[in-house]
């Protein structure tokens, strides 16, 4: 039998602001569009049409890799806007959008380039007969963005269990209530909570109510939370939602309090609408978005506008996000054309409500790594969104871009995955060099002196694995001829047994590197392992080998002319990195000249911290990465006074621009596959992260602190603030 494959099925589904899938709405919801089964990552137009089958509004969505436009508000607040200005279907009261909505029916209808692909008919029930929460003006009118000592926050209820206590908060807002959530109220700057208690008529169904009073507002996003209360209720003041609870809106923000942006500017014109964040990736859960700088090739790019720095005339307007190549601000002067990259058009019509409400997926998929803005570009301003034209030009301060003066967003390599060199391999097998071994201080109960020879001096052979980037992968295959030159990154092990090649634990590492535009060597310390050598003579070795690449740059050879000594980076492992922080300290103290630009300390010791001159790392950069698990580099019963310290010491006494990985269930010896067996800790463990998810960890971690310093790419130190 021959199995066929067909398309997915095209759906829609109509939301309202619950989350609720309705085929009726009311005047004053907003209405949220599902649909699947579309052609992947393509602009699809989504029409809503009255019964005449005139063009009530319309939007322009991208559908993701999937062939999804995920709950994505297309009309908010159906009926109110502003009468003769935002459209026909646009009235400044429940009471008048509902006289002249009550009983229609409407059709959504989806395309894709013009041609129909999917509808869905819908109609506006005759009256309100749902209980409805909602912030308004004095006169009772829906109002979702008031301004900062200018409104005072009503709040309207109708359709209410008539009579009784209603005790009505104000809380901060969240996306998607559910019946156990606890919440708090909002407290005025004196401590008062913001609730208010009334007592409805026995014949009452609604109120209306002045919950903050205008001197008393504050910025910020709200939900409104109403509680029927029975007489003499036992825990009736408990903050935690219930079932029978009427929250204004579960799924967008009911009010958001702004300020007025133009206030502190002197000249309205002119000036340039830069918001700090529009570019963003949903999120599973709370708060559901998340603003970013930095998505790993692939990452969907959303693009949202914070209702909170938009100013009420631009609500309810019809609005084209751009994504465009990055341009600086004398390039803004040149040219203030709009030229989208992404092959989609993306529009949405504005509200107050939340970033939610904004949010759109302007590229799915993206493949370009590069420097990239958002443009939200309002065209010609029309206050009704039927009437919107584009004009593919920045014109501030009426459009607002995420960029100008920085870089908007950057998509970027995942620095964990492979890059585009291929991989050459070599091996350095040099004659020994002698270097000191004078040994370290060390409390008096390890015997005062540690890591020293009788001699003062070690006679060290020059051992290493190397790879490098190469047009043809292979053994001594010339370096890549793609660039002149690539920055160099030296590999040092840690203690372990001499007659275990330790150097050879992180070819997976080298490998990596070398993929990613580095030549990388992991350079053979048993040696120094044989007589118990601690971070001086460590720090020898790493010098040492930095000569070495130096007279292989100059000499013949595969490597001549191709190693930039001027971007040398260097990592330990363990008693390693002691060693790399030594090797700087030397490297400065003793006018050596070496550019080590980089320092990584992967699970290091710290045997100097409580000792009469502890390791002050003050120059390079420093990255210190150290897992929960470590059994072996633990810190002991007292971590800030024991003898062998851990990476938090050294990060904390580094006074340079400086970054940690602390990472969840990372031992110490699975980052070299050399390495066996752990010490304190069960491997077995599902708290414990694998061989290959040590690994993964590693390569990212510390690719993408050598692109930022060794390479200038700027952008993967998002890797390390959180983004």
């Amino acid at each position: 039998m021959n199995a066929t494959s067909s398309a997915p099925e095209r759906q829609i589904t109509l939301l309202d602001a619950s989350g609720v899938a309705r085929r009726e709405f009311e005047v004053a919801d907003s209405l949220l569009l599902d649909v699947h089964g579309l052609k992947p990552m393509s602009t699809h137009d989504i029409t809503i049409k009255d019964g005449k089958g005139d063009a009530v509004l319309a939007v322009s969505l991208v559908s993701d890799r999937y062939g999804s436009i995920g709950s994505c508000v297309v009309w908010p607040d159906i009926g109110i806007g502003v009468p003769d200005k935002g459209g026909r279907y646009a009235f400044d009261t429940e009471e008048l959008a509902q006289a002249a909505l009550g009983g229609r029916f409407f059709v959504v209808e989806v395309a894709y380039r013009r041609e129909f692909v999917q509808r869905c008919e819908f109609g506006i029930a005759k009256s309100q007969q749902r209980p409805r929460l909602h912030p308004a003006t004095e006169s009772g009118v829906l109002r979702r963005g008031l301004l900062l000592g200018e409104d005072g926050l009503w709040v309207r209820g109708h359709w209410l269990p008539t009579g009784g206590l209603v005790d009505v908060y104000l809380v901060a807002s969240r996306h998607d209530w559910r019946p156990g959530d606890a919440f708090e109220p909002v407290r005025d700057p004196d401590g008062t909570e913001v609730v208010q208690r009334i007592a409805l008529e026995r014949d009452a169904t609604g109120f209306q109510l002045l919950l903050w009073p205008r001197e008393r507002v504050r910025t910020g996003r709200y939900d409104i939370i109403a509680r029927r209360l029975l007489p003499h209720e036992y825990r009736g003041e408990e903050r935690v939602l219930r079932a029978s609870d009427l929250v204004s809106d579960k799924r967008i923000t009911s009010v958001v309090i702004r300020d007025d942006i133009f206030r502190y500017k002197p000249i309205h014109l002119g000036c340039v609408m830069a918001m700090r964040e529009m570019a963003g990736k949903r999120l599973a859960g709370s708060p559901y978005f998340e603003f970013t700088n930095n998505f790993p090739r692939g990452t969907d790019v959303w693009a949202t506008l914070d209702p909170a720095g938009l100013m009420p005339t631009a609500i309810g307007k019809k609005v084209r996000y751009y994504t465009i190549a990055h341009k600086t601000s004398a390039q803004w002067t040149a040219s203030s054309a709009l030229v989208d990259v992404t092959g989609n058009v993306t529009e949405i019509i504005t509200t107050s409500s939340c970033i939610n409400g904004n949010e759109a997926l302007v590229w799915a998929n993206p493949q370009v790594p590069g420097k990239y803005d958002l443009v939200a570009d309002f065209g010609n301003n029309s206050p009704d969104p039927a009437a919107f034209v584009a004009d593919d030009s920045f014109d501030p301060p009426l459009d607002i871009i995420d960029g100008y003066l920085n870089v908007g967003f950057y998509i970027t390599d995942d620095p964990s995955v492979a890059g585009s060199f291929a991989t050459g391999q070599t091996t350095f097998n040099s004659p020994a060099v002698t270097i000191p071994a004078v040994g370290v201080w060390a409390p008096p109960a390890y015997g005062g002196l540690l890591g020293n020879t009788m001699s003062g001096t070690l006679s060290l052979p020059l051992v290493a694995e190397v790879r490098y980037p190469a047009d043809t992968s292979g053994v001594d295959v010339a370096v890549s001829a793609s660039k002149p030159n690539y920055p160099v990154v030296v590999v040092m092990h840690g203690m372990h047994g001499s007659a275990t090649p330790s150097y050879q634990g992180y070819n997976y590492l080298l490998d990596h590197l070398a993929s990613n535009g580095f030549i990388a060597l992991s350079i053979d310390c048993n040696a120094i392992n044989a007589i118990n050598g601690m971070q001086d003579t460590r720090a020898q070795a790493i010098l040492a080998h930095l000569t070495l690449l130096q007279s292989k740059n100059a000499g013949p050879g595969i490597f001549q002319g191709k190693i930039d000594m001027t971007r040398i980076g260097i990592m330990g492992h363990s008693r390693g990195g002691d060693g790399v922080v030594q090797a700087e300290i030397l490297n400065q103290s003793q006018g050596l000249g070496w550019n080590i630009k980089a320092i990584v300390a992967l699970a290091p010791t710290d045997f100097s911290g409580i000792s009469p001159a502890p390791l002050n790392l003050v120059t390079s950069k420093f990255l210190c990465i150290y897992g929960s698990n470590d059994g072996d580099v633990w810190g002991g019963a007292t971590p800030a006074t024991d003898y062998v310290g851990t990476g938090f010491r050294f990060y904390d006494r580094a006074m340079v621009e400086k970054a940690m990985a602390f990472i969840y269930g990372a031992t110490h010896n699975r980052f070299n596959t050399q390495w066996g067996t752990e010490s304190k800790v069960d491997g077995a463990s599902p708290k414990v992260l694998s061989d290959a998810q040590h690994q993964t960890l590693l390569k990212g971690y510390m690719t993408a602190f050598l692109q930022v310093h060794l390479q200038g790419r700027a952008e993967q130190l998002d890797y390390f603030n959180g983004e």
